[in-house]
Parts: structure tokens; C-alpha cells; sequence
């Protein structure tokens, strides 16, 4: 079933993204009884700060430009779509002598 195949495919969609996300995850032993390991464990959580600032980040905001650009489209569109169809509607309706312009928006 149609249901079924999409179920299948998001589980595959997520598999794959688990496996790219544990593939490159970097980890720091410590030490809970001497602490050591400790030291590593700060130089890595600050590495991982800056990147996250200089990779991530930039990514998120492209993304976020790429989300807010494909919606001002659509709603140029619908603006569009709309102003054709009403024109259309006011070109086939015959305007009477002395009529107003708001005649007919109530």
C-alpha cells in the first residue's frame, strides 16, 4: 500500500541519517573516578562550540533565507493568481452607468 511504501521510505531516509551522524560523531574518554580525560573533554566541547558557529550556523541561516525566499514566492503567486482572477471577473461583468466601484464587494 501507498502508506506502507512511505513508511518503508522514511525509515530509510532515517536510517541513513543516524548512520551519518554516529559516523562522524567525535567522542573524549573521562575518567569518573580520577577525572582524567577531563581536560580532553573541555578542548573538545570548545572545538566543537566554534564549529558548530562557523559551519552550522551558516548553514541554518542559508537555509532559513532558502524557506522565507520559497515563501515569498508562493505568496507573489497567490497575489497574482488572485489579481488575474478578479480582473477576469470584473472584465466579464458589464459595469452599470454610475455604479460604484465597491458596488458588489459586501
Amino acid at each position: 500500500s501507498r502508506e506502507s511504501s512511505y513508511v518503508a521510505s522514511l525509515a530509510r531516509s532515517m536510517s541513513l541519517a543516524m548512520e551519518e551522524f554516529y559516523r562522524n560523531i567525535r567522542s573524549v574518554g573521562v575518567s569518573a573516578v580520577t577525572g582524567q580525560g577531563c581536560d580532553d573533554f573541555e578542548r573538545a566541547l570548545v572545538e566543537a562550540a566554534e564549529e558548530f558557529h562557523k559551519v552550522y550556523v551558516p548553514f541554518l541561516m542559508e537555509m532559513r533565507r532558502d524557506i522565507e525566499e520559497k515563501r515569498q514566492r508562493a505568496i507573489d503567486e497567490q497575489v497574482k493568481a488572485f489579481d488575474r482572477a478578479r480582473a477576469a471577473g470584473q472584465a466579464k461583468r458589464p459595469r452599470e452607468p454610475g455604479g460604484d466601484e465597491m458596488d458588489g464587494l459586501e
